[in-house]
């Protein structure tokens, strides 16, 4: 139970800063550490925590964030950053909440006025004809096409009041003025019919108070004869709102800004202190432009103005305070949008269900549009990383596409040949010259000032992306509308697609130099170029592709629509890549070949995902890991094949895989599914397989004639601190043969596979010659095997034994497993130890063991987030393989049987 502490109490009585260090604490980090450099026995702690599903916790972190904004505002203020910080989209009146939190809908009315006659004109009124704001509640909920009755329920000009929908005219303070909105907003918007609400009663009453004089027709009341109806015909449009940082919170206190630079000085002050205790975040890189303080750019009036002229424009967007003209805040009570604070977007956890709306609202009225999205994009400059699924993918329209990738960057340019290389360098995409790497603060992020977004010309908006901090993570799993599939191929003919010319130049400056290589050891030289073909290609202007270097984990699974160009394009436009997730797309094997010939220097990929790729030859992908520098650092590693899809590891390759990958042979993998390749026992010898002391989950299935024998050797002797074992379709020529009994596979199965590697062999130091009782043996056995994924046929064949269990997931894979063993962190009580250690025969009344018994008897009434073995890349936050997601990627990574 939480105690709400009153605003005079001790715990307010707090600089704010310190109360937003703690606030900073609750949280935890939010990008995993990368892995450690050398082979591990025991597992990284995020690891630990995700190897298995874990219990729902009674309350979450943004939850218990939530709990202390309660006790006081300045509670609120400073748990404000942190509560932003991670946005997780779960439901349609959230996301509009979100997007009415950053932006505002402008609705534009045109009054259609009937007159006497067969033919009607239309009269736009003179106050209708600016677009007007609509905020709160009211947000996108302006129909397409309003009649007079229901004009009542529209907000109105400035020059007028608001209708009370009951009758009772009261006034309001003027609104604002917007300037006019893109053209392809109002395109992607959701049509505003879809989105009305039903229109609230009308008192009876209210026509005998009506005033003739008044601008708005009088209520529509059921029984009384009206004339002809006025049509108001409504467009609307998106703007950012206000991205002015508050002064006061409504009490009497410091401002934000002058206790920051207070607390800062005071702590800087001490030689060898970094200030306060503070979690930091995943942001890499900061904005800091030149001459020009964070905290004292200058504010935005909530109020917005017509744009400035031309003239003004062309200068510089970001002043300081002393040199701008002092604007005061219109409302200075109210909080500023929270777009700085947001970090991360997410819509796993999205779902439509239950929104209580007909099949043609569903169709017609779309809560995630191409429209409200790059709204909020525009409105959250410090963006990192965003994860999106099918449910939202036509909301992947291509200026969505474009804002996303080109954030950060200059503009590409066109050059010239003729120019020097320096000066080309110069010309080509990069990130800004403002950007500095530094540490980010949560607490204070940076607040870049631009011009309003809604009508800036091309050069603002390419001023304004190069301030936005660059995108670090993209999922885009699943995603395969016509909205998403048009906008990257249009993103790949438009910026990523190279010029012929260019390519040419480049194929031809390399056999060029190859040529000289070859001279100087005897060799061919290339053939000569002529004069005139030479100076035909020097005076031609070539694109620079853009290259996004600040990108660093990418997901495209499942993105079966997307062409081989597009897939090849994308990854060469990103040249420091560490996770790539390309499984289930028609990638193609001339990526892999290029790869290997002309690897980037700066791509070092620790996490790599090739699984169910139809048009990858099984050769190119074992050269690709055996020669290309980018696959040495791999600690994930995903080759899973669809026994139906033919593209199988052979023999030969295999054994050049297992002996020459210098990922393999380092031992610094923790996840590797060979599913499908022809092992045999040769290929699991001691002899031939290198030491792999990190291994954690292993996938071995879809391999009929491999029996069990011969990977409970390897298990043993090679990779003894596996706990996660993949047999779906293995063995089955032989132990686990599906004609065999139930008995006899429960035999076959502990006798020759889980007793040989999980039980402890016999001692007689393990005896008590006193009869005292002892504690439970929690000695793990020989190796650390747990969890066995086994096909459905032989999973309710088998018979459970005691603390062996079968967990079904949501879909249609399962597992058996051990209940009593698992991860157990050691207290400085326990033997003077501290760290984590790996036991076994935990006893009943262990949290973590009732826990899998309970998922055991859910019989796959489960969450997506349960399961073993990853199927799906988890790049947001970092954790490779052995990721644990929740919602649509825990579906496709847990879930569907493949």
């Amino acid at each position: 139970m939480v105690t709400t502490l009153p605003e005079e109490s001790t715990g307010v009585s707090l600089p704010l800063d310190v109360l937003s260090n703690i606030a900073s604490l609750i949280h935890p980090p939010f990008v995993a550490p990368p892995p450690p450099s050398e082979p591990t026995s025991v597992p990284q702690i995020d690891v630990i925590h995700n190897v298995d599903p874990t219990p729902p916790l009674p309350q979450s972190h943004l939850q218990l964030l939530s709990l202390m904004t309660r006790s006081s505002s300045r509670a609120l203020e400073a748990a404000r950053p942190w509560l932003w910080e991670d946005v997780d989209v779960q439901t349609g009146r959230g996301w509009l909440a979100i997007v009415n939190a950053l932006t505002e809908e402008i609705v534009e009315i045109e009054e259609v006025m009937p007159e006497a006659g067969p033919s009607t004109v239309t009269q736009t009124a003179s106050t209708a004809s600016e677009p007007i704001p609509i905020s709160g509640p009211e947000a996108h909920k302006a129909p397409a096409t309003i009649s007079s009755g229901f004009s009542n329920y529209i907000s109105t000009p400035p020059s007028s009041v608001y209708p009370n929908p009951y009758g009772d005219l009261t006034s309001s303070p003027p609104l604002s003025y917007s300037p006019p909105q893109p053209s392809h907003i109002r395109e992607l918007l959701t049509p505003p019919g879809s989105r009305n609400s039903s229109p609230h009663p009308v008192s009876s009453s209210s026509t005998s108070y009506f005033d003739p004089s008044s601008t708005y027709p009088p209520p529509l009341v059921r029984g009384v004869c009206h004339p002809g109806p006025t049509a108001l015909k409504t467009t609307s449009r998106l703007r950012g709102r206000s991205r002015s940082p508050r002064r006061t919170v409504n009490f009497d206190t410091e401002s934000i800004s002058w206790v920051l630079t207070r607390s800062r000085s005071n702590s800087s002050n001490i030689a060898g202190e970094s200030g306060f205790l503070r979690r930091q975040t995943s942001l890499s890189k900061a904005h800091h432009y030149d001459d020009v303080d964070e905290d004292e750019l200058d504010e935005v009036q909530d109020e917005i103005t017509p744009l400035r002229g031309l003239a003004e424009m062309k200068s510089p967007v970001i002043t300081a305070r002393g040199t701008a003209e002092q604007k005061e805040n219109v409302n200075p009570d109210l909080l500023p949008p929270p777009g700085p604070y947001i970090r991360h977007l997410s819509f796993t956890n999205f779902r439509t269900i239950g929104s209580r709306r007909s099949q043609e609202e569903a169709v017609r009225g779309r809560f995630v549009t191409g429209g409200r999205l790059e709204g909020v994009i525009k409105n959250a400059p410090n963006l990192v990383s965003l994860c999106m699924t099918e449910y939202v993918d036509s909301a992947l329209s291509y200026p969505v596409i474009e804002e996303l990738f080109f954030r950060g960057y200059r503009k590409p340019r066109y050059h010239s040949p003729s120019k020097s290389l320096s000066r080309v360098r110069s010309l080509s995409v990069g990130p800004a010259q403002s950007l500095a790497g530094s540490d980010y603060d949560q607490l204070d992020p940076p607040r870049p000032t631009y011009a309003p977004y809604e009508d800036e010309t091309e050069d603002e908006k390419w001023r304004r992306r190069s301030m936005f901090t660059p995108l670090e993570a993209l999922d885009l799993t699943g995603c395969v509308s016509n909205n998403y599939t048009e906008a990257m191929n249009r993103f790949f003919d438009t910026w990523l697609m190279p010029d012929e010319d260019s390519a040419t130049d480049d194929d031809r400056g390399r056999e060029r130099s190859r040529g000289r290589h070859r001279g100087r050891h005897g060799g061919y030289t290339t053939p000569e170029v002529t004069e005139d073909e030479s100076d035909a290609h020097a005076h031609r202007p070539k694109r620079k592709v853009p290259k996004f270097s600040a990108l660093r984990r990418l997901s495209l699974r499942a993105c079966t629509r997307l062409k081989p160009s597009v897939i090849t394009g994308l990854v060469f436009a990103c040249p420091n890549l560490t996770h790539l997730d390309l499984s289930g797309t028609r990638v193609p094997s001339d990526l892999l070949a290029y790869l290997t010939e002309r690897c980037p220097r700066s791509l070092r990929l620790t996490s790599l995902s090739l699984a169910r790729c139809p048009r990858l030859d099984p050769q190119i992908i074992v050269d690709f890991l055996c020669r290309c520098p980018a696959a040495r650092d791999l600690v994930d590693l995903n080759l899973f094949v669809n026994p139906t899809q033919g593209n199988v590891i052979e023999q030969n390759d295999l054994m050049r895989l297992i002996t020459e990958a210098p990922c393999i042979k380092s031992g610094r993998l923790r996840y590797l599914d060979l599913s499908s390749a022809r092992f045999t026992p040769a290929h699991l010898s001691r002899e031939v397989f290198p030491k792999q002391p990190s291994l954690i989950s292993l996938g071995l299935s879809h391999i009929p004639t491999l029996s069990l024998p011969p990977i409970a050797e390897f298990l043993l002797n090679v990779a003894p601190n596996v706990e996660i074992l993949t047999l779906t379709g293995t063995a089955t020529t032989s132990s686990l043969d599906p004609s065999l009994s139930p008995l006899q596979l429960t035999l076959e199965l502990h006798a020759r596979l889980i007793n040989p590697l999980t039980t402890v062999p016999f001692s007689l130091s393990n005896l008590s010659i006193s009869g005292a009782l002892q504690g439970p043996n929690l000695n793990p056995g020989p190796t650390r095997l747990r969890v066995l994924e086994l096909s459905p046929n032989i999973r309710r064949s088998i018979t459970p034994n005691g603390e062996w269990q079968v967990v079904r997931s949501k879909g249609g894979r399962g597992w058996y497993v051990d209940l009593s063993c698992g991860w157990r962190r050691l207290d400085g009580d326990i033997e003077g130890k501290e760290g984590w250690e790996f036991v076994r025969h935990l006893p009943r009344q262990d949290p973590r063991r009732k826990w899998l018994n309970h998922l055991s008897e859910s019989n796959g009434k489960v969450g997506s987030n349960v399961g073993w073995h990853s199927r799906k890349m988890e790049v947001v936050k970092g954790m490779g393989m052995l990721g644990r997601e929740e919602g649509l990627a825990g579906v496709g990574a847990f879930a569907f049987e493949e």
